[in-house]
């Protein structure tokens, strides 16, 4: 059997394979066996036809139904990783197209057409797509298209699958920098680990042969995670068989570039309008249909533009588009000290003056906390019309009250309430009160008034 020397570079620490299936939906991954060369066909003329096929899984969930759990990455290009029960796994991953998304409209955009002068350059409708042709310069191509404000989002598009027709070993390991001693190398001695002079290449100094195969498969895994994590610089040198595997299962999946999108374009639009809220809010009430695996749910760049606060998708991003597009989320102010001019200072009395009610009742100790805490938990909003004549209001209703605030420093604040609706701070600024807070309000004064003169 003829074998093939490979050398895999070891740059990815160790992965937490397994996802909650609350995140992503569909149920079980799908692989699909397919002939190669009807592969390498249908990439060849990739078009926006083949993009759905690619939404649903990401690499990293192909990675973690393949080990079955946590693994270590033998390789920059996946050539082969090891699981945490320490099997090894030849993986082919084979790159299909980049997808990037573009704003309706900007398709004759000069930056477009340039990049689609190349054969592997095409635009489709709202996507430049670059196809299997362009592996070896994509790096390039997804440079330019990430720093123009005009892409929504990118995708690189995979199919990758396990060769189980062929087998993997692990020779040793090459490094660099300072020798290291056997005392070092006997930390990890399910890999039982020598140095040898038999093995050199331009790009290394050192090589350790693995002596291991005995050794327990697990023990080996945890060992080589170990290592890693003290020798980051490592290439892995692996030997493999070369038996074609002309029907493999693949599975299509994608790889998210992220760029600086809108804020709560949760569809990927280019605008943020209610349909984003709605995107969020089907998201998280049906994920199997909306969620990152649904064929029309959210995508992974979707999630980081409706993601407001960064605490992943909520009811609170949803509600946060809604008051963009109502204009409240600048005007909303918490009653604080800053519009109310409420000091910090203890308060000795809060004097209610109900016009015409010529007595001034006062308030201390709870009653005053009460009236003030009643103020800071008020939602105003500033007042962007003309507040109603004084004279109109029903003063024997108890529509109009002023509270003056008196600190134990003796300084004042007086906070007006115009038929409950409105409210005037102590610089003279109107603000409205949320309606149902005014509710609220009105009948907590009521209560408090009553109480008094009771």
């Amino acid at each position: 059997m003829k074998k093939m020397y490979i050398s895999f570079v070891l740059t990815a620490a160790m992965t937490a394979a397994m996802i909650p299936n609350s995140v992503f939906a569909g149920g079980d991954m799908t692989k699909t066996p397919i002939d190669l060369q009807d592969y390498y066909d249908s990439v060849e003329n990739f078009s926006k036809e083949e993009i759905p096929k690619y939404k649903c899984l990401t690499v990293d969930d192909v990675l973690d139904d393949i080990n079955g759990g946590e693994y270590v990455s033998l390789s920059t290009g996946l050539g082969s990783t090891m699981d945490e029960k320490g099997k090894l796994h030849k993986i082919d991953k084979r790159f299909s197209a980049a997808v990037a998304k573009i704003k309706a409209g900007t398709e004759s955009k000069p930056a477009f057409e340039e990049l689609a002068k190349s054969p592997l350059v095409v635009i489709d409708g709202q996507y430049i797509i670059i196809r299997h042709g362009a592996a070896e310069n994509i790096d390039k191509y997804v440079d330019t298209l990430k720093n123009d404000p005009d892409v929504l989002s990118i995708d690189l598009d995979y199919g990758i699958y396990e060769d189980t027709a062929n087998y993997v070993s692990i020779e040793g390991f090459f490094y660099d920098g300072e020798k290291l001693t056997d005392e070092f190398l006997a930390e990890f001695p399910a890999l039982a680990l020598k140095h040898s002079d038999n093995w050199s290449t331009e790009a290394h100094v050192y090589f350790v042969v693995f002596g291991g195969r005995d050794s327990d498969p697990v023990d080996i895994y945890r060992d080589i995670v170990k290592f890693k994590e003290k020798v980051p610089s490592i290439d892995v040198c692996a030997i493999s068989t070369c038996l074609a595997m002309m029907k493999p299962e693949m599975y299509f999946c994608h790889e998210s570039v992220y760029v600086d999108g809108l804020g709560g374009d949760a569809n990927i639009d280019g605008v943020m309008d209610i349909s984003d809220s709605v995107m969020i809010m089907q998201f998280i009430a049906n994920p199997d249909k909306y969620g990152l695996r649904g064929e029309d749910g959210i995508t992974g760049q979707g999630v980081k533009n409706a993601d407001s606060d960064g605490n992943g998708i909520t009811n609170s991003d949803a509600l946060a588009i809604q008051k963009k597009l109502l204009h409240l989320e600048e005007n909303v102010v918490p009653v604080s000290s800053d519009p109310l001019g409420l000091l910090d200072e203890n308060v000795k009395k809060v004097v209610a003056l109900p016009a015409p009610i010529a007595i001034a009742p006062e308030f201390t100790d709870t009653d005053a906390e009460a009236i003030i805490t009643q103020l800071r938990n008020l939602t105003l909003t500033p007042a962007g019309q003309d507040i109603p004549d004084t004279s109109s209001i029903q003063f024997t209703s108890l529509k109009s009250c002023d509270f003056r605030i008196v600190y134990e420093n003796n300084e004042s604040v007086t906070v007006n309430l115009h038929g409950y609706d409105y409210l005037k701070a102590n610089d003279g600024t109107w603000y409205k009160i949320n309606e149902e807070e005014a509710k609220v309000l009105e009948g907590f004064i009521g209560d408090l008034l009553n109480k008094r003169y009771q």
